[in-house]
This record gives C-alpha cells, sequence and structure tokens, in this order.
C-alpha cells in the first residue's frame, strides 16, 4: 500500500487497504488503516477525507501519529517528521524484530517516531536485556555507513511508528531540511547520556539500591516500551524473587503476560 502510495497512484492504494481482512485484524491496527483509508482518500476526493475524519472518534485517535498527519493534511499544515512519516514510515505492530543481531545491515537505519523498543542479546537460550529505544531517538545508524554485522537485536513490545532510511536517503533528507539534522544530533546526544546513566545505575553494587534506583528512574520509561518481569530481572542482574519483593512493596503490578504494570 504504502508503494503504491509513494507512487502517487492513490485508487489503487485505497484498494488494496479496503482488501485487508479486518476480521483477522486486531483493534489497533483496524484503527491504523481506518485512518490511512482517510489520508489516501484526501489525495482523491478532500471532502470525503474530511467527512471521514469528522466520523472518527478524536480522543481515542488523538495520540496516533497517522491521526496527527491526517489532521495536518486537511489543515494544509507542514510538519518535516510527518512529511518523513508520510513518505518512509512503518507502523510496526508488537512482537515484531526490526533489527537481528548478527544480519546484514543492508545500508539501514531508523528513525523511532512514536512507541518506543527493546535492544537486546541472546547468549545460549537466554534473552539479555540491554536498553531501550525511545521516542526520538535514532537507532541502527551504524548500519547507514559501513557492513558490519548488527551488534543486537531490536524488537517490539508495543506498536511503534518508524522511519527506515538508507545512508543516501537520510543525506538526502538532511539537505532539504537542514533542521532536522541539528535535531537528530541533539537525539542522539540526549540518547548516549541515557545509556551512559542507565550504564552506571545497572553497576550499582548493592542489588537492592540498584533495583530501587532502576524503578526510581526507569520504570516510567520501561512500561512505555512494554518491560517484562523476565527482562527486568535480566537488566538489572538479581533474581526475579530479589525483583519481586521490592514490585511488592513499591505496589508495581505484574499482569497475566509477565509485562510490568503500574
Amino acid at each position: 500500500m504504502k508503494f503504491l502510495y509513494n507512487q502517487e497512484n492513490y485508487q489503487q492504494a485505497l484498494n488494496e487497504v479496503y482488501a485487508f481482512k479486518s476480521d483477522y485484524i486486531d483493534y489497533p491496527l483496524r484503527d491504523e488503516l481506518d485512518i490511512w483509508k482517510a489520508i489516501i482518500t484526501f489525495h482523491l476526493d478532500p471532502e470525503k477525507a474530511k467527512h471521514l475524519y469528522n466520523t472518527f472518534d478524536h480522543t481515542k485517535y488523538s495520540k496516533k501519529l497517522s491521526f496527527t498527519y491526517l489532521k495536518n493534511l486537511l489543515e494544509n499544515k507542514n510538519d518535516t517528521l510527518l512529511s518523513l512519516y508520510e513518505k518512509y514510515g512503518l507502523h510496526v505492530p508488537p512482537n515484531t524484530i526490526l533489527i537481528a543481531e548478527g544480519e546484514n545491515p543492508n545500508n539501514e537505519g531508523y528513525l523511532l517516531l512514536d512507541g518506543g523498543m527493546k535492544v537486546g542479546r541472546y547468549s545460549g537460550n537466554k534473552e539479555i536485556l540491554l536498553s531501550i529505544i525511545q521516542k526520538g531517538d535514532f537507532f541502527g545508524e551504524a548500519g547507514m555507513f559501513n557492513s558490519n554485522c548488527r551488534m543486537a537485536t531490536v524488537y517490539t513490545d508495543v506498536y511503534c511508528d518508524v522511519v527506515k532510511m538508507s545512508g543516501e536517503k537520510l543525506k538526502s533528507v538532511i539537505s532539504q531540511f537542514p533542521a532536522l539534522g541539528m535535531k537528530m544530533v541533539k537525539c542522539q546526544i540526549s540518547r548516549i547520556t541515557f545509556l551512559d546513566e542507565l550504564f552506571k545505575t545497572v553497576c550499582i553494587t548493592n542489588k537492592r539500591e540498584r533495583i530501587t534506583s532502576i524503578i526510581d528512574t526507569y520504570l516510567d520509561k520501561f512500561i512505555t516500551v512494554g518491560i517484562t518481569l523476565n527482562e527486568f530481572t535480566s537488566l538489572t542482574n538479581c533474581t526475579q524473587r530479589e525483583v519481586l519483593e521490592i514490585f511488592s512493596n513499591r505496589k508495581i503490578k505484574i499482569d497475566s503476560t509477565g509485562h510490568i504494570k503500574t
């Protein structure tokens, strides 16, 4: 669908969206498809797109990047990141691997526009959580400029919106939008600072202090990306019993799928 859309073959792109069997799709993805029906329709019949927009539950959709893009289209507003989303954006469902440890990078990197991702490695049959990727982070960027194998796996546990770009595409985008290049640099500095602080926290010797410090500093961010109890214990290098004891005292819950909740 996105390929046809970028080729300005709007009618065929719309046909592709309507061809999806909604009975086999979960509700968040159905909502996404409904919004994209309106986005594509805008290029064929703006008034009909406006009607579709008015039928949506604005409160429900307000946090969706696609809905914001549709709103900007109807109001004739421009936004650099949303323009990137229109051309190169991917809506990624939970339980998706974007980057696999050991694979060839294929000259590609990613910009996370919405949602959150996890970074991990596998040692034998054990998965080790290394870090998280937050909204605004640029990741996998080394693969845009060298052919070294990927050093870790990047995967989702929540819906995300990402922009996938090659090195050449990135250069072209920055030449068109210099301010975006500066924003990316600032985001990377912020990400490096976050990783440095997280590493220092994980290296705290006392286990109770280590777990408590990670909860106090990072719990909200971890919940946003869908961290599980197993991932939390691997990151802290503590046992589930040690973690659950502190979780219980702090009234932090684990849902039926093992994800951390407050």
